[in-house]
């Protein structure tokens, strides 16, 4: 996996392989989430980030926070892997 700035994952899109499988998770789901995200404990972010490193390694995806709004973005090119992680994370993403 590859985490990147919000603005490069955005100037990513633009370009092949991107954007053929693109998610949006949003980290303020629940009072909990939101007292973790800013007090900079482990998040579900963190987490998924985690996941996608075991998982989807390297160029496989890519991943960037976006903080102002406590989001996590999520591009992946391969439609296999897109359904592992929708398999994975299909509870969270639809949250």
């Amino acid at each position: 996996m590859t985490s990147v700035s919000h603005p490069t994952y955005k100037a990513a899109l633009l370009a092949p392989p991107f954007p053929r499988h693109c998610f949006t998770i949003v980290g303020y789901q629940t009072p909990e989430q939101v007292r973790a995200f800013f007090a900079g404990d482990r998040t579900l972010f963190d987490d998924i980030e985690e996941w996608l490193d075991d998982n989807l390694p390297e160029e496989r995806s890519m991943s960037a926070q976006g903080d102002f709004y406590g989001s996590l973005h999520v591009a992946i090119p391969d439609f296999a892997d897109a359904v592992t992680f929708k398999l994975a994370w299909g509870e969270v993403i639809l949250g």
